[in-house]
């Protein structure tokens, strides 16, 4: 019995070390294919893929809403993963019916008014142009948890560019 757990532990201590070694992410969030990523330090560009913090003023909102992610102190294991749909400079509107950044709706981007649970969801942005390193970020389905309730993220929230190592690709 203790060999079977000195195995254990000795697998699991090499997965943690793995992970640290190559930069690498989990997503097990339906919003983007779930799977295993690493990440890639370079400015992000528009369609990359991006493992980021939630911006910290909506770090507890944002618990509410993704109570599998411990937001307060954002670590490897509680950044979102999204598409960049926004840079410095673009317009972007948070209407009724959708996102639209520089004038062109964004695909299942209308946000919701309330959660699975019957809570109101937050939006913090109407309509506006991205500032200077701001970045906005949608999921690639309805019900993601993106920028149109905590806002534009700046290029302080990006971990890295996230390129799947192994995925689901459930499209």
């Amino acid at each position: 019995m203790r060999s079977a757990l000195d195995v254990t532990s000795a697998i699991s201590l090499a997965i943690v070390a793995a992970f640290w070694l190559f930069d690498l992410r989990l997503n097990s969030s339906p919003s983007q294919p779930t799977g295993i990523y690493q990440l890639a330090d370079r400015p992000p560009a528009r369609g990359d893929l991006v493992f980021a913090c939630v911006p910290a003023a909506e770090r507890d909102r944002a618990a509410r809403y993704l109570p599998f992610a411990p937001f307060h102190h954002c670590s490897c294991l509680s950044p979102v993963l999204k598409t960049v749909v926004g840079l410095s400079g673009d317009q972007v509107a948070v209407a009724l019916d959708a996102v639209y950044i520089n004038g062109t709706a964004l695909p299942s981007s209308a946000p919701l008014q309330t959660d699975s649970a019957g809570r109101p969801m937050p939006s913090t942005w109407r309509t506006g142009h991205l500032d200077t390193d701001q970045i906005w970020l949608a999921g690639r389905s309805a019900d993601s948890y993106d920028s149109r309730y905590f806002g534009p993220v700046t290029g302080a929230n990006i971990q890295g560019i996230a390129s799947p190592i192994w995925s689901s690709n459930h499209d």
